[in-house]
Order: C-alpha cells, then structure tokens, then sequence
C-alpha cells in the first residue's frame, strides 16, 4: 500500500516544521509510524492505549 498525503496534511506538516516546536526526529518517528500502520507492523508499546491527559482527561 502507498501513503498517499493530502495537500491538508501537507500544509501542516509544512506549517509544524516552519514553527520551532518540532525537529527533524519528530517527523522521522512520525514517518517510522506511519509506515508501520500501513505495513500492518505492530507498534512500539508507546503508541499504544494509554491514559488521556490535559484537556483530553476524560475522553
């Protein structure tokens, strides 16, 4: 299967990369991630079901 990224998703990784707020390892893990769910890979424990903080408490 290919990923396939929509100009949406593309505009945010661009704005993202242009904020400060990430870095080069970020998106790589990010990439890494999403080759994984489309090869059917299991996922790192880290990214599994994990209890929702901050705003998200609750959901």
């Amino acid at each position: 299967m290919i990923i396939k990224l929509d100009k949406k998703f593309k505009k945010d990784i661009k704005r993202d990369k242009n904020s400060g707020k990430f870095n080069d390892n970020d998106f790589n893990e990010l990439k890494l991630v999403m080759t994984n769910l489309v090869g059917d890979i299991v996922l790192d424990k880290k990214y599994l079901t994990h209890k929702l903080v901050g705003n998200w408490l609750g959901y």
